[in-house]
């Protein structure tokens, strides 16, 4: 990725939010074509967040290989939960989902156990969903949930196990 050919611009454009860059690039065509619209730009600034990442073959498939969709699902920080849902641990209705479900955004870390999940905020909120038995989602009850629950404010860690007694 050193080699890429850099555009000035790249390096004034990457301290932008995405929104900015998105706005820039909808208002004006030339910075559509040098950054928006430009497969190198995106696989440069992959490559500078987060170094000499593996991108996997199926991630690539599902994003017909265009590096800015590849950017937003690395960097979008939303939470899409499938599979079974006997207790409301996907954080929706006990409903099993065999297909992702977006249940929360702004997320900085998730930590699934047996049947609960737990999962921190850019915010650093926690919020806990699931199976609720030895009162392990720290609600004050034994009543499962399978809406996020926010417990604590300024959490910077968590992990979910299978039953803590």
């Amino acid at each position: 990725m050193e080699n890429i050919p850099k555009d000035p611009l790249w390096e004034i454009e990457d301290k932008l939010s995405i929104e900015d860059l998105m706005n820039l690039c909808q208002s004006n065509k030339r910075y559509y074509n040098i950054i928006c619209n430009n497969k190198d730009f995106w696989f440069w600034r992959i490559y500078k967040r987060f170094g000499d990442i593996e991108i996997s073959d199926s991630l690539r498939k599902d994003c017909l290989n265009n590096p800015k969709c590849i950017w937003d699902i690395l960097t979008i920080n939303t939470l899409y939960m499938f599979g079974r849902n006997e207790y409301g641990q996907l954080g929706t209705e006990h409903t099993n989902r065999p297909t992702p479900t977006n249940v929360m955004n702004d997320i900085k870390y998730v930590s699934c156990g047996g049947s609960h999940t737990g999962v921190i905020t850019t915010n650093n909120k926690i919020f806990i969903f699931g199976l609720n038995i030895y009162r392990k989602l720290g609600t004050g009850d034994t009543q499962d949930s399978s809406t996020p629950t926010k417990i604590i404010n300024n959490i910077k860690y968590v992990s979910c196990g299978f039953i803590h007694k």
